[in-house]
């Protein structure tokens, strides 16, 4: 039996291969293609950052992000400041909490807080 033309088959049928098309075309991209995604889902998310919640958490993922992509330009001989940049950067924002308690808040994820 042959196989029918895309038009003639059920809607499921075109359908099922859905949950597995952005892992297909993830490992079908090269280094560089794949590098370009990254940042452009980054951005993303940047933005929804910044949209939902405020400007200092945004910030806070934007250098969080840039110590991730600036890690492998750090020469071997300074290898003991790729390992301390991000607990450096977790002991930072611990100790300023009580800075930016206070604008928590007015973040939007679920709407006005304290009722």
């Amino acid at each position: 039996m042959s196989e029918l033309p895309e038009y003639r088959r059920p809607w499921w049928h075109r359908w099922a291969g859905l949950l597995g098309e952005p892992r297909r075309r993830w490992r079908g991209m090269d280094e560089r293609e794949r590098f370009q995604a990254g940042i452009v889902l980054r951005v993303v998310l940047l933005g929804v950052l910044v949209y939902a919640t405020s400007w200092p958490l945004a910030l806070l993922v934007v250098v969080i992000f840039s110590l991730q992509y600036a890690q492998q330009y750090i020469p071997d001989r300074y290898a003991w400041a790729r390992r301390a940049a991000i607990p450096t950067l977790v002991l930072l924002v611990a100790v300023l909490y009580p800075f930016y308690n206070a604008n928590l808040p007015d973040m939007r994820w679920l709407g006005a807080f304290p009722p």
